[in-house]
């Protein structure tokens, strides 16, 4: 697939330290509510931002590709 002429290969996150776990679990999260619960999607992504900005502003992580770099943490919008 990273092949594909429409590919974006992004990369996995990076300068999460410890809270990669809780990073990787807004994602599960997201996608329980959002495929597997049917709620509204602008609710949960909305939701889950909050939780999401918590954790790059403590890990201070940078923003990866495909995103542009960030100066400081990577926001959350």
């Amino acid at each position: 697939m990273a092949n594909a002429p429409d590919a974006n290969p992004g990369l996995l996150p990076v300068g999460l330290g410890d809270l990669g776990g809780q990073f990787n679990a807004v994602y599960v999260d997201t996608f329980e509510r959002i495929i597997l619960a049917g709620q509204p999607i602008k609710d949960v992504l909305d939701d889950q931002a909050e939780t999401l900005r918590e954790i790059m502003v403590e890990a201070g992580a940078p923003c990866w590709a495909p995103d542009a770099a960030s100066d400081g943490p990577c926001p959350v919008n």
